[in-house]
């Protein structure tokens, strides 16, 4: 449900670092420059119980980057889990800072899902390469055969997709393939600023949030059509109630996104934005994913993987 969460504490006017030292964390300490106005702030990290620290004295500014799985030590984590959570996390931080007199501030939040999927990893990974480039101002950085990076550096989101086993090559996390969407500092200002929603976990930490954040920004890219090849999705279409002229639309544009991909079609102009999402549009209506499955392969149906997240949640986060 969620993996990390990142908090600020404003108007720390200076750490306690021998006290630090005392709890046995080693201090690293460096100069960083403002690339945009030159000025060097004098920055220090450390980390503390799989907790990790990072204060910039200039700025009176520390910032705490967490992991749920790590500071909880569980595999999936609940809507139940939010108090034991918190309190750790709040029994850690009064320890390094000596008090209780702080207030956690949300700086960043990143929703997940872990898919078990095996073999279908590398499967469903190719399909998505023949999907959309760009989406919602973020463009594919990064394309590895094991992962897929969607993001904009200066925007409020990245979107990162790959096969776990690969990134930690730890045994638990073989066949497992996570979706993974990031929320970042300028997303959670923007809801303030805007919505007057309050910087606190409480306000992400939820189904309502996570359906937001997580899902229905992502319904547009994974869409929610299952995977067929052409041959089968053609009788689907015939047999659908659309008009004749419908039908052939829609096969057609079937057949150009599995010669072109949907990138390719965008990028050549072959079908306008609006006539690509109305063709998107009637195929989920349908239950067709747009881009097919190869006839090279032996699946002739894949599950959306809209549909495995929203199943995977409700089976075994939102309790």
């Amino acid at each position: 449900m969620i993996d990390s969460i990142n908090y600020i504490i404003r108007d720390i006017k200076e750490l306690d670092f021998k006290h630090i030292r005392k709890l046995g964390m080693f201090l690293k300490h460096f100069i960083k420059k403002n690339p945009n106005t030159g000025y060097e702030n004098s920055c220090y990290e450390f980390k503390y119980k799989e907790v990790e620290f990072k204060y910039n004295s200039n700025l009176n500014l520390l910032t705490i980057i967490t992991n749920t799985h790590k500071i909880l030590n569980k595999k999936d984590i609940t809507l139940s889990d939010k108090t034991e959570y918190e309190t750790r996390i709040n029994r850690i931080v009064s320890e390094v800072l000596n008090t209780n007199n702080f207030k956690l501030e949300l700086n960043r939040i990143d929703y997940c899902v872990d898919l078990k999927l095996n073999h279908l990893i590398s499967v469903y990974l190719l399909l998505l390469k023949w999907n959309k480039n760009k989406y919602k101002y973020m463009t594919i950085k990064e394309e590895y055969a094991t992962s897929l990076h969607i993001n904009n550096k200066r925007g409020k989101t990245n979107i990162n997709i790959y096969n776990r086993y690969a990134k930690t090559k730890q045994e638990e996390n073989q066949g497992i393939m996570r979706f993974e969407v990031q929320c970042k500092k300028k997303l959670i200002k923007t809801e303030y600023d805007k919505y007057g929603i309050d910087k606190e976990l409480s306000n992400y930490w939820s189904k309502e949030s996570m359906q937001e954040y997580f899902f229905d920004f992502l319904y547009g890219y994974l869409y929610e059509g299952d995977y067929y090849k052409y041959t089968l999705s053609r009788k689907m279409i015939k047999d659908s109630t659309y008009t004749p002229k419908t039908k052939i639309k829609l096969r057609k544009f079937l057949r150009d996104v599995s010669k072109e991909s949907l990138a390719g079609l965008i990028e050549k102009n072959k079908y306008p934005p609006n006539v690509i999402q109305n063709r998107i549009d009637k195929l989920n209506e349908l239950n067709i994913n747009p881009i097919s499955i190869p006839e090279g392969y032996k699946y002739e149906k894949l599950d959306s993987l809209y549909k495995l997240l929203q199943a995977k949640a409700e089976q075994d986060y939102f309790i």
